[in-house]
């Protein structure tokens, strides 16, 4: 399925347009790469994304070890041996 897009700022179309100029493509190759280099800047790089992961893991880890009486749950202790909820 494709779509038109009708873009109505004056500031954006010249934006565009410089940009093609500035690039030697066409209107829409200009958008597409813009897009693409946004998108991009939208994905945590490897190492951020593993340093967010361990810093979840840290903060289960302080309230596992707490002795504060929370529990985090496991898939067996959801069930019980019938396959029922427990709840």
């Amino acid at each position: 399925m494709t779509s038109g897009i009708s873009i109505k700022n004056p500031e954006v179309v010249e934006k565009v347009q410089r940009l093609a100029a500035f690039l030697g493509t066409s209107y829409t190759q200009a958008i597409s790469r813009a897009a693409d280099q946004a998108l991009a800047q939208q994905k945590p790089d490897e190492a951020t994304r593993r340093a967010r992961i361990a810093d979840i893991e840290e903060a289960i880890d302080k309230v596992r070890n707490s002795g504060t009486g929370i529990r985090l749950f496991g898939e067996d202790d959801m069930y019980d041996e019938w396959g029922l909820p427990l709840w």
